[in-house]
């Protein structure tokens, strides 16, 4: 397994501990940091390394890669707002601003969780070349 796998694999293993420690907000809040973050920088090195857009919008991987980047662009374009509620949410002690934008932060991090999810296990695809 190469080393952007490895990665890879700590930073869903974040995203899981974070979700299933999500009542424990400062924790959920680390531990999602954490993982988008080190997703964020894989991405951006692999970018860098092996210009991974060029590759990917030349269409010369299997159509099992191509949906392994596929999803892993959708949760990379989810973590964002998920990302920026959260904070807003994490620092606001106002009740009414928690109870409108909660919902929306939970519905798109649960998007952007099963898109990385199906990303992930894609991903051994790439293996496959």
């Amino acid at each position: 397994m190469h080393p952007f796998m490895w990665i890879a694999t700590l930073s869903y293993l974040l995203l899981v501990l974070g979700l299933i420690l999500r009542k424990n907000r400062p924790l959920h809040a680390r531990l999602m940091i954490a993982a988008i973050v080190s997703d964020l920088i894989t991405v951006l090195i692999l970018e860098i390394q092996r210009d991974a857009i060029k590759t990917a919008l030349s269409f010369t991987l299997s159509v099992l890669q191509q949906t392994h980047i596929l999803f892993s662009s959708l949760a990379t374009l989810l973590y964002f707002p998920a990302l920026i509620l959260g904070l807003i949410l994490y620092f606001s002690n106002k009740p009414a601003l928690i109870q409108k934008w909660r919902p929306i932060h939970i519905k798109i991090g649960y998007t952007a969780f099963i898109f990385r999810s199906l990303g992930f296990g894609m991903m051994f695809t790439l293996l496959w070349k």
